[in-house]
């Protein structure tokens, strides 16, 4: 999913309605999602809308995801929610190729 075009919050909204749809029609029980957020304007409505439907988007699924672009205050959120939840399907990342190599190892 690439948010880098994203400008507001409405762009954010049509991204993420199709990603849901994507993640809806995948026919597959384990699915691997590298997400880029370079330069998106991700405040916190977007993150609990995304936490939101995660639980109803991915239910049955096994998921694995990919993040770049989250830097600052942000990352440093994201690792303590991975810590402190013990979210390994959830990893950070500082460039797409470190992103896809992770990705694409064996999941257990």
């Amino acid at each position: 999913v690439d948010y880098r075009g994203a400008k507001n919050e409405a762009d954010l909204a049509v991204l993420f309605g199709k990603f849901r749809q994507l993640v809806h029609d995948i026919p597959l029980d384990t699915v691997r999602i590298l997400t880029n957020y370079t330069g998106a304007p991700i405040d916190k409505n977007f993150v609990h809308r995304i936490a939101g439907a995660k639980k109803n988007m991915m239910s049955g699924k096994q998921i694995r995801s990919a993040l770049v672009g989250i830097d600052g205050i942000k990352k440093l959120l994201l690792h303590t929610y991975i810590v402190l939840t013990n979210d390994k399907s959830l990893m950070t990342f500082h460039n797409e190729a470190e992103a896809e190599e992770w990705l694409f190892h064996d999941i257990s």
